[in-house]
């Protein structure tokens, strides 16, 4: 991805960084899992299961890709709607749909940048499961189970240049949009980030 891809890092950034879009942290990941079966009558009619372990989802660059593209080499990304970009060359038959040629004509919006704040840690969630059963006769079987998740480190969308709040009244945080914004450095530009949520 080396020369393809670019990143905002850090929200004092003041332009994008192009090459390596972020790191990956998720090379070396302990993942231990362990599970056991005990029969506590010895009568092969009653079991007691048991497990825990850690998992991990692993970051892939293609959930970043598009929007990293459009960093580099200018970092804008305008979309436009309303007007079709091959009117004769639909296959199927057009459905009729509101013309807006003013729509697409280009306008003065300074871009969207995309960034994956460092350090993202991979998704991680910690899942459990215990189970007694016991056979009553024959055919016949009791289960109980419990099962439980916990999840960490999951990655989030945020906005990367959200205007500063000025004041604080009665607990109650003021913006008026006058007091600067998270990127200073970034300021015309519009910020998307992936940050993790712990």
């Amino acid at each position: 991805m080396s020369n393809k891809l670019g990143n905002i890092k850090f929200q004092s950034d003041t332009d994008v960084t192009v090459g390596q879009p972020f790191n990956n942290y998720s090379l070396k990941q302990f993942q231990p899992r362990l599970g056991i079966a005990y029969d506590p009558f010895k009568d092969g009619k009653t079991v007691i299961r048991a497990g825990i372990g850690l998992f991990n989802d692993f970051l892939h660059v293609q959930s970043f890709m598009a929007q990293f593209s459009a960093n580099n080499p200018q970092p804008v990304l305008n979309m436009f709607f309303g007007e079709p970009l091959a009117p004769d060359l639909n296959v199927l038959p057009v459905i009729e749909f509101p013309s807006c040629t003013r729509c697409t004509v280009p306008t003065n919006f300074p871009g969207l940048l995309t960034g994956v704040l460092n350090p993202v840690s991979s998704p991680t969630s910690i899942q459990w499961h215990l189970e007694i059963e016991r056979e009553l006769i024959a055919n016949i079987k009791f289960t109980a189970t419990y099962s439980g998740a916990h999840s960490y480190h999951i990655l989030r969308n945020i906005e990367g240049n959200h205007t500063l709040p000025c004041k604080s009244e009665n607990g109650e945080l003021i913006f008026n949009g006058r007091c600067g914004t998270a990127a200073p450095a970034l300021s015309s530009k519009a910020i998307t980030l992936y940050a993790e949520q712990f």
